[in-house]
């Protein structure tokens, strides 16, 4: 759309790729302004490894899942990824992620699920031929037990239990 006359700076961006600056422009009232083109480059990668804790054994039935972090009311509300990358040594690859903050979920049937937050270092904004390497160490499951009960203290069939971490 049109620009008033005056500075402006000029970046280009798009989902899972790294943003791109043109600079500082200006426009002139009467005039047209041409700015460079803006290349995007791939965002970066990384490689997951999830482990039995005790022994560490690869859990091979892992799944892997991101999502954008931050904060604020809407930052738990960003929808999770899952792994569209597994190589031969069981290393989930995560591929084009954003440059900022990401929540990385681990689970496995029979163990408790383990995340952890992950920002990309920025000397590794330029991609390498090497993964960043991410282990994630999940031990076995625990369960807890309990009814959920109503006013006069009888249980409730098909109640719903929601369990997470106190911070």
């Amino acid at each position: 759309g049109p620009i008033a006359p005056g500075k402006h700076l000029v970046m280009g961006q798009a989902e899972g790729l790294r943003p791109a600056r043109a600079g500082e422009v200006v426009v002139r009232a009467g005039l047209d302004s041409r700015v460079p083109d803006l290349r995007l480059v791939a965002g970066h990668a990384i490689a997951i490894l999830v482990r039995n804790a005790v022994n560490g054994e690869v859990l091979t039935d892992a799944e892997v899942f991101w999502r954008a972090s931050g904060e604020g009311f809407l930052a738990g509300a960003a929808e999770w990824r899952g792994t569209e990358e597994i190589d031969a040594a069981g290393r989930h690859i995560l591929r084009n992620l954003p440059f900022q903050t990401i929540e990385i979920e681990a689970r496995s049937a029979g163990f408790a699920a383990l995340r952890q937050e992950y920002l990309m270092p920025k000397e590794n904004w330029i991609p390498s031929a090497k993964l960043a390497l991410m282990e994630f160490p999940l031990e076995a499951g625990r369960s807890i037990r309990g009814q959920v009960l109503g006013p006069q203290g009888q249980a409730i069939a098909n109640a719903q239990v929601r369990v997470g971490l106190a911070e």
